[in-house]
């Protein structure tokens, strides 16, 4: 918080894998990108999952989006799997989309291992 405003927040889920929790939803004000506030989200859900029964951490991203990959990677996280097209009209996105010049269609799901952590 700053003052009185949110400058950050982070959503975590369990998923219906044992010791799995998925980071749903981060986001961090404009203002404030670039200030590491997002980087002690992550720290934050990283200690919070690791004190309870978690053993893995995961979110998932766009493929398009460099930024973001290179923003959880920087954290630990690796990359595990691509669901391919899984941004199309067929899944209930607009056609023609593009993030960082790339057009928007698969998704990478990265993980990280809260049991092998650096």
């Amino acid at each position: 918080m700053q003052g009185r405003k949110a400058i950050g927040h982070l959503q975590l889920v369990e998923t219906h894998e044992p010791g799995e929790v998925e980071i749903k939803n981060m986001a961090v004000r404009e203002d404030r990108q670039g200030c590491g506030v997002g980087g002690l989200l992550v720290r934050a859900a990283v200690e919070l999952v690791a004190g309870g029964s978690g053993s893995t951490l995961v979110v998932a991203t766009a493929a398009a989006d460099i930024g973001n990959l290179r923003f959880y990677q920087r954290q630990g996280f690796r990359p595990r799997s691509i669901e391919r097209d899984a941004f199309t009209p067929a899944t209930g996105y607009a056609p023609g989309i593009r993030i960082d010049g790339i057009e928007l269609r698969d998704r990478v799901w990265l993980d990280y291992s809260l049991t092998s952590a650096p």
